[in-house]
């Protein structure tokens, strides 16, 4: 069997705020599902192929405090201070996650000294009365 790949269609939408935390570097952007591709192209694929601009690494991908700013102000329509609210709850939920994380691991060892301290008290009863 023989796969071929014809035409591409290239569809592009626009952005807006996020709701997840994990962005570092100012409030979380997503892809704007609900109001449709705001460019949609096709093209054959030798043509794509021939045409498209190199792919970028993951460190070209991210985008920067300013590059997010401009998404969200200048082409969504927010405003800064729904930006910033955005922003700090983005880091509040990232702080909470961390707290969590911190204080599940102090509760594993917690967890782990417990069993120890079981299993020698169920070895001590078993050798005492066994």
């Amino acid at each position: 069997p023989q796969v071929q790949f014809k035409d591409v269609e290239v569809l592009e939408f626009p952005m807006t705020l996020g709701i997840h935390p994990s962005a570092t570097t100012g409030p979380p952007v997503m892809i704007d599902w609900s109001s449709g591709p705001s460019q949609n192209r096709s093209t054959t694929f030798e043509e794509y192929e021939t045409t498209r601009a190199p792919r970028r690494t993951r460190r070209q991908l991210k985008l920067s405090l300013r590059e997010r700013h401009a998404i969200l102000v200048k082409e969504a329509g927010f405003s800064f201070e729904e930006v910033k609210n955005a922003w700090q709850e983005a880091l509040t939920i990232r702080k909470q996650r961390r707290e969590t994380l911190e204080r599940g691991l102090a509760l594993m060892k917690v967890d782990e000294v417990w069993e120890s301290t079981c299993r020698k008290f169920n070895r001590a009863v078993d050798f005492t009365f066994g």
